[in-house]
């Protein structure tokens, strides 16, 4: 910031009558209302109270000390009349507000002597109201009899050795400085001399928080407040000075940014407080508020105490060790504490002794008294009174939770909770709501455990851990073994014991039948019964840990089973059989038998012997099985023995009489054991072979030509195994024959050899003995069947015979099919041209009765099919004449077919209308060119086109086709014709294509518009171009005359592009040449492309809107037809939604072009950033800028003759080191056109 340095020197010219008062300490002045008593106001414009005034800013009890408002070259001040002793040192604090403006200079604070008179303020700008400056004139003197400054320098010239100050550390912005005692204008080394200088910023408080508005809220990190101590030097007089800044939040920061700065110059007796304030050549609002002011002696102060005891035991606390007031000083007894006594000590010491039983947090206060009387406030000393136990011992068993109250033995079980301090090793612990604890040992632990808790007070005091030990005996469970007779058993006793870990084993009670050894190895007692002993025994032992703790003796029952033999016996089908189970049995003396597992296919009884008696199921044949135990008289029970019976399957023989060739025979049919038994050949027969299937039919196959008797035999062999006795088949074979099928034609008789397959062919004689149904059989003299078919009848029919051997013996009947095929007779007919005809083909067949026709060759020139009456319906195809044919056969009801029999259809021509392909263009009538015969004959449409509709040529009688608005694209509709005659055509078809000739459209928009800083405007147009036609466009222009559009104003084409098949014409400058486009440039069938085109305009001397428009041309590449339109405002040429493709709408396109007036900016930060890096002009084209730059002591810095907006804050003018200028405030002087002169301040910030 640069101060124009034309400083007033402010005099108090008029009389003020003022009485001296005496402040009362602690004084308080907040500047919040309409009045300040004792308060003296003055300044260019004066100081005031914002709550004052007929119209105050604030309201009475929110206002302040406004010393300048936010207007250059301001200067106010305030000082009171009150008389502030000087012998005990000062508290000063107050609120101050620095807001609003550009920066200023600061605010000061000063002290002064009281005896001043009259009073005079000092000078303003660098002195802040306090020093006195020597570049006005008159020189302006410091402020009267001044004493301290303490100045709030925002500038930072308050600490500067210039404009007649005394001493500095130079410019120091936004800082915290002392200048010492001063009177007058002197220029002596000690008048106003400069002590020390301070910046917050170190300290990370800066010395204005937020620069834009007042900020009263104390929680806010932007809040100030300042604080100056002057503590008095008892031994050689003066003061150390101390400074605090505090910055709002929550809690306030409070940051010392003096430290006891030392100040020699003794004080007057009594001093006066003012504060000043200026702005100089730049703005801020300055304030103050709430300013305290007190003594600095202070009374004396102590810190709290923590002392710690145990319940029932007194403690000495030093209380005075921490205090900063302790020296000189006496302790007194405040209050007393509630739950014991205290007793002051000569040596300030203080012994507190708790109540008996008490324990917990207890207070007391005292106070320390100076020799001159001054009371401390009271200090709290707070003493925690730590409660006291005593060990438990507490006894349980493994496994078993025990409670205990370990409380019932402590001396401050009162009030107290208990809180676990250390867990058990081999357990846990649970504290319960009554404060009783619950200890449960782990798993299978047993021995000697211990756990720790601790008292607490409700204030949350601890005692020291008190133990409880506990004895977890072990425990054991009963066991249950189990052995065989004359095996020993080893026992893993301790395996379901919870307490086998760390545990060993004590032998107890020995058993009564048998003997016990402890196996060193694996832990196990071993049991041997006494030797053929069955029955149940026991013995006890018991579990000892390391440490001496043993369980209760613990069961151990051993059960010796008895033990017996698996037996097997054999039995057949149906039989019992006795079986004496136990006489293999090693313990079978002394026990009784049981069946446990029933036999599956059979029953047992056990009688008195213990022997069983096994009855198989019914025709039941295999192996079945059931187990019993043995028991003794107590209860031992042996394993479950295994019995297997045998049961063998039997048969029974068979006799097969009337044998004919292949038979199969079910053999098992009368075996008992037929159920799940398998058939096994176990000899052949002499005169023939057998076979069997996988259900057990036996195939008999005699030997070619063989009858009589023959034999074999099989066995029946169950599915695990057991086979039965041979079983003998017997058999009688007869002669055998095959069935015949032999085919002939209706009405036709056939001689049928019906031996010619038989086996038994030889020797034997044909015998009829089933008669045909449709026809008649006979045997001719060689024995051969004649069968002659019934007149009408066609399809299947049989008949049967015998073959009789020379024995007599005859074949089982053999049965003779005869397939009578049924004939019919060829026809012919007769249709027109595209008529279906029906035909009754079978009226001429002979078989016609009990047949169906059915189609077997289909015509080439049409379809045919049958209809339920059994009539072919035969549809020619659509235009075809000439002979078709097709062929059928008769099907009976039984599948038997005809030969195919042939229709020959013949179809005569009729007229045909001709397809008819027309092109059309939207929206134009078109005559069809279809031959309608005239005089006398018509068309007749059958289907409408879907684009257009049909009227009649009154001429010619021809369709006229019109296609619907707009329309382009496919249609068709289809007709007949008729001759004069009545005669009707086949249908023809008229296909139609509809087109739209080529047809341009033009739209132009503004897409960007932007004002410059040289007050130009960059403008950005897009055309759109439209073929609405279905044909392309060639020789395709575009013209834009900007001339026309913009008069008096400068045109520069900066860019211009386009899409698709468009060729920019980069020579267009919009001027003398109008064409955006080369000729070269076409426009496909409904295609969209679009030219860009960037233009720079310098405004002459109009301005206002400037409306543009544009045409573009096209000629159809199909006809050659000039197609143009004149542009519509926007991006589609054919606004209308309501008429697409109508692009006779046409819209200037406009753009409003203001004159902007030139504009010279308050400073610039060049610091590198792409932003304000220059020092920019704004809306001077066309115009040639002198441009010269001073610092603040008249030296140039810089110069250009014609400006163009380049200067980046380097010095380029005089003698300099390093191009890069300060960061500060700078004068400028331009000269426009070489007339016109302004001049003016600029700042650079980096």
């Amino acid at each position: 910031m640069n101060k124009l340095l034309l400083y007033l020197v402010v005099l108090f010219i008029s009389q003020i009558l003022v009485i001296d008062t005496k402040a009362q300490f602690p004084y308080v002045e907040s500047f919040r209302n309409s009045t300040a008593t004792g308060i003296v106001f003055g300044g260019e414009p004066s100081a005031f109270l914002t709550a004052s005034g007929s119209n105050p800013l604030d309201q009475n009890g929110s206002g302040f000390l406004r010393l300048t408002n936010a207007t250059r070259n301001q200067k106010g001040f305030a000082y009171s009349t009150s008389n502030f002793p000087s012998s005990n040192g000062l508290k000063v604090e107050f609120e101050y507000f620095i807001y609003g403006g550009s920066g200023a200079d600061g605010i000061s604070f000063f002290l002064f002597d009281a005896t001043a008179a009259p009073f005079v303020i000092g000078g303003f700008g660098g002195s802040l109201g306090y020093a006195q400056i020597t570049t006005t004139n008159p020189v302006s003197p410091g402020v009267s009899k001044g004493y301290l400054a303490i100045g709030l320098d925002e500038y930072g010239n308050f600490s500067n050795p210039t404009e007649g100050r005394q001493g500095g550390d130079g410019f120091i912005e936004g800082s915290v400085t002392l200048r010492g005692k001063g009177n007058g204008s002197a220029l002596t080394a000690d008048n106003y001399k400069f002590l020390t200088t301070v910046k917050p910023d170190q300290f990370s408080v800066p010395l204005i928080g937020n620069r834009n508005q007042r900020i009263i809220d104390s929680t806010s990190i932007d809040y100030r407040r300042v604080a100056i101590e002057l503590r008095p030097n008892m031994v050689s007089g003066g003061y150390f000075i101390s400074v605090f800044l505090t910055r709002g939040g929550n809690p306030l920061q409070r940051i010392r940014v003096i430290n006891d700065y030392y100040y020699p110059e003794l004080a007057p007796s009594n001093l006066r407080y003012g504060f000043a304030s200026s702005t100089g050549d730049l703005t801020n609002f300055h304030e103050i508020r709430n300013v305290e002011i007190d003594v600095f002696n202070p009374r004396p102060t102590g810190t709290g105490d923590n002392a710690a005891t145990i319940a029932g035991t007194p403690t000495v606390i030093p209380v005075t060790n921490n205090d900063q007031g302790r020296t000189g000083a006496t302790v007194i007894e405040g209050t007393r504490p509630a739950n014991g006594t205290i007793v002051i000590n000569p040596d300030n010491t203080i012994t507190y002794l708790p109540t008996a039983g008490f324990s917990g947090r207890d207070t007391f206060t005292y106070r320390l008294r100076t020799a001159g009387g001054v009371l401390s406030d009271p200090i709290t000393v707070s003493v925690n009174v730590r409660p006291l136990g005593v060990a438990d011992i507490v006894t349980t068993t493994s496994g078993v939770p025990v409670t205990s109250t370990v409380k019932v033995n402590d001396p401050s079980q009162s009030g107290t909770i208990v809180i676990q301090a250390t867990p058990p090793t081999n357990g846990t612990i649970i504290i319960n709501a009554n404060n009783t604890v619950t200890y449960t040992p782990n798993a299978g632990f047993s021995g000697k455990d211990s756990y720790t808790y601790i008292l607490r007070t409700a204030d949350g005091l601890d005692s020291d851990p008190i133990t409880v030990s506990i004895n977890v005996r072990p425990i054991g469970s009963n066991d249950v073994s189990v052995t065989s007779v004359n095996v020993p058993v080893p026992i893993l006793v301790k395996d379901n014991d919870l307490s086998k870990t760390g545990t060993t084993i004590n032998l107890g009670t020995p058993p009564l039948h048998g003997t016990l050894t402890l196996s060193a190895n694996t832990g196990a007692i071993i049991f041997t019964p006494s030797a053929d002993y069955a029955g149940l025994d026991t013995f006890t032992y018991t579990l000892k840990t390391a440490d001496g703790l043993e369980s209760d003796p613990i069961t151990v029952a051993v059960t010796i089973k008895p033990v017996g033999s698996n037996d097997e016996v054999t039995t057949p089908t149906n039989t019992p059989i006795t079986i004496g189970i136990k006489d293999n049995d090693l313990s079978k003396l002394g026990t009784t038998v049981a069946i446990v597992g029933a036999a599956a296919n059979g029953t047992t009884i056990i009688d008195t012997e213990g022997k069983v008696l096994y009855v198989p199921a019914t025709d039941f044949s295999g192996k079945d099985l059931f187990t019993y135990t043995l028991t003794t008289t107590d209860g031992s029970k042996s394993d479950p023995i295994s019995v297997i019976v045998n049961v063998k399957p039997v048969g029974s023989p068979d006799n097969i009489g009337a044998v004919n060739g292949v038979t199969p025979i079910d053999v098992k049919a009368n075996d008992p054991s037929k159920q799940n038994t398998t058939v096994l050949i176990s000899s052949q027969p002499g005169s023939g072979t057998v076979t069997v299937n996988p259900a057990g039919i036996v195939t008999y196959v005699p030997n070619a030509g063989f009858s009589g008797t023959d034999r074999f035999t099989y066995t029946l062999r169950t599915p695990d195994g057991l086979v039965s006795d041979p079983i003998t088949v017997t058999l009688t074979s007869n002669p055998a024959g095959l069935p015949d099928v032999v085919t002939t034609p209706a009405r036709t008789p056939i001689t049928i050899p019906v031996k010619d397959n038989d086996p038994s062919k030889t020797g034997t004689t044909v015998i009829l003995v089933g008669s045909a149904q449709n026809g008649t059989v006979v045997l001719n003299a060689n024995n051969l069947p004649v069968y002659t078919p019934a007149d009408s009848f066609s399809g299947k029919d049989t008949f049967t015979y015998k073959l009789r051997d020379l024995n007599g013996i005859e074949s089982s009947p053999i049965t003779v099919t005869i397939n009578v095929k049924p004939i019919g007779t060829a026809d012919n007919v007769t249709t027109p041209l595209n008529t279906p005809v029906t035909i009754n083909i079978k009226n001429n067949d002979p078989s016609t009765l009990g047949t169906l026709p059915v189609i077997v060759g289909n015509p080439m020139h049409g379809t045919v099919s049958i209809d339920g009456s059994g009539n072919a319906i035969f549809v020619p195809t659509v235009g075809y004449t000439g002979t078709d044919v097709f062929t059928y056969k008769l099907r009976t009801a039984d599948g038997i077919e005809s030969d195919p029999i042939t229709v020959t259809v013949s179809i005569n021509p009729l007229i045909v209308a001709p397809d008819v392909i027309l092109p059309a263009n939207t929206g134009t009538p078109v005559i069809v060119p279809i031959p309608v015969v005239q005089p006398g004959g018509s068309y007749t449409i059958i289907t409408q086109p879907s684009h257009g509709i049909i009227t009649t040529d009154p001429n010619t009688g021809r369709p006229i086709y019109t296609p619907n608005p707009g329309y382009s694209g496919p249609d068709e509709f289809t007709y007949t014709l008729k001759d004069p005659n009545g005669v009707v055509s086949t249908p023809g078809k008229v296909t139609i294509t509809v087109t739209t000739p080529a047809k341009i459209g033009l739209a132009k928009s503004v897409r960007t518009f932007v004002r410059n800083l040289d007050g130009t405007y960059n403008v950005t147009y897009i055309f759109t171009l439209k073929n609405y036609g279905n044909f392309g466009l060639e020789r395709v222009t575009l013209t834009d005359n900007l001339a026309l559009a913009f008069p008096g104003t400068t045109v520069e084409v900066l860019s211009s592009a386009a899409t698709g098949s468009l060729r920019i014409n980069t020579t267009y400058n919009g001027v003398n040449n109008t064409a955006l486009l080369l000729s070269t440039s076409t426009l496909a069938a409904n295609a969209t492309e679009t030219v860009t085109l960037d233009i720079r305009l310098i405004l002459g001397l109009d301005e206002g809107k400037f409306n543009n428009f544009a045409i573009a041309e096209g000629y159809g590449v199909n006809t050659g037809t000039l197609t143009q339109d004149q542009s519509t405002n926007g991006l589609i040429p054919d606004p209308d939604v309501t008429k697409p493709g109508d692009v006779s709408p046409s819209e200037l396109t406009p753009v409003t072009l203001e004159r902007q007036p030139m504009k010279i900016p308050g400073g610039f930060s060049p610091n590198g950033d792409g932003i304000n890096d220059f020092f920019v002009i704004e809306n001077a084209v066309g115009k040639t800028i002198n441009l010269e730059v001073y610092n603040r002591w008249g030296n140039r810095i810089f110069r250009s003759k014609d400006y163009k907006n380049t200067w980046d804050g380097r010095t380029t003018e005089g003698i300099y080191v390093g191009t890069e200028v300060p960061v500060g405030t700078y004068y400028y002087s331009i000269t426009i056109d070489g007339k016109d002169r302004k001049v003016g301040v600029l700042t650079i910030n980096r």
